[in-house]
């Protein structure tokens, strides 16, 4: 961070000291990516419902020569392994989120920093997420 603080503003387009919310707005940014990269993750740990449900059909038609309730246990106990198979690796995607919210965090910080040394202290923001050690 204290390359930043002594380097070249966190977005060089615009001058930050210019904006009361700049490192506020990069920081919402940065949460909103990381929120979407979770959803992402999660997403893709889930086979589609359509392709568990035929394969669950499928894998449980020998019971169909004995009672109709017996069939449809096996469904839904076969869906429901499914379901539980494909959520297994969400530490993964907590741990994304985690190490992504708390870049964040720290980019703000940064960008706080800069500021407070850059700017005059009418252009400052206020700490919104607690960076001050």
């Amino acid at each position: 961070m204290t390359g930043l603080v002594q380097g070249t503003p966190p977005n060089a387009s615009k001058n930050p000291c210019d904006s009361l919310t700049h490192c506020h707005d990069l920081y919402r940014q940065r949460i909103g990516d990381a929120l979407r990269e979770f959803a992402r993750c999660m997403q893709d740990q889930v086979p589609p419902l359509s392709i568990c449900a035929v394969a669950c059909l499928v894998l449980c038609v020998p019971l169909l020569a004995g009672t109709p309730i017996a069939y449809l246990a096996c469904v839904a106990a076969c869906e429901f392994g499914c379901t539980v198979a494909g959520v297994i690796d969400w530490q993964s995607c907590e741990s994304l989120l985690t190490f992504a919210t708390d870049n964040a965090k720290a980019s703000y910080c940064g960008c706080i920093a800069w500021k407070e040394s850059n700017c005059r202290s009418v252009d400052w923001e206020i700490d919104i997420v607690g960076c001050a050690p």
